[in-house]
């Protein structure tokens, strides 16, 4: 559906960045409580006998796997907002948060059914983390947002964002003024 009747779908909110916004609220609340559980599993799983550890080893791959859905949910509002308005810094930084919280969940399952000690519980935790801190210094945020998919307002590219990027892309300055131009020339 259009952005303005979203609500006809039974969803309370306005636009796709409330939506949006509600989701990644929703998914780091989901994940805390989930970590903090996982993390309070990890620490006496191992000392239970066979079945019991099956049965706990079972309930938190659900309650995993609930996350999991929960993190595709946040991932679909990110990409329908993406496909709707267009890439902007803030949005490749969700879809780097989404790839930490993946990581560490991952973590934490595993550590789950095979036992860590606390040094090797984190180390891919902090390799992971630094790894795609890197990643996000080298990727060009703002030359991605504005060459890939640029950000729109009702179906225009948003000329502001693009003349207020960093030096480094300059090709939105470029565009923005002959906009500004085409524009005074009208």
């Amino acid at each position: 559906v259009d952005e303005r009747q979203i609500h006809t779908l039974g969803i309370s909110v306005q636009t796709y960045s409330e939506y949006l916004r509600r989701g990644f609220v929703e998914l780091t609340i989901a994940t805390a409580i989930t970590s903090a559980v996982l993390f309070y599993v990890t620490q006496y799983i191992h000392d239970l006998k066979d079945k019991q550890q099956r049965v706990i080893q079972g309930l938190s791959l659900l309650l995993t796997a609930g996350i999991v859905m929960i993190m595709i949910s946040a991932g679909k509002r990110l990409d329908l907002q993406i496909d709707t308005h267009g890439l902007t810094e803030i949005r490749i930084y969700g879809i780097f948060f989404l790839t930490e919280l993946i990581l560490v969940l991952s973590v934490f399952l595993l550590s789950i059914f095979k036992p860590f000690n606390s040094k090797t519980f984190f180390t891919p935790i902090a390799v992971g983390t630094v790894c795609l801190l890197l990643g996000l210094n080298i990727v060009n945020v703002d030359k991605v947002s504005i060459t890939k998919k640029p950000p729109t307002i009702n179906n225009h590219i948003y000329y502001r964002y693009l003349s207020n990027r960093s030096s480094d892309v300059y090709e939105g300055w470029i565009q923005a003024i002959d906009y500004t131009e085409r524009e005074m020339a009208d």
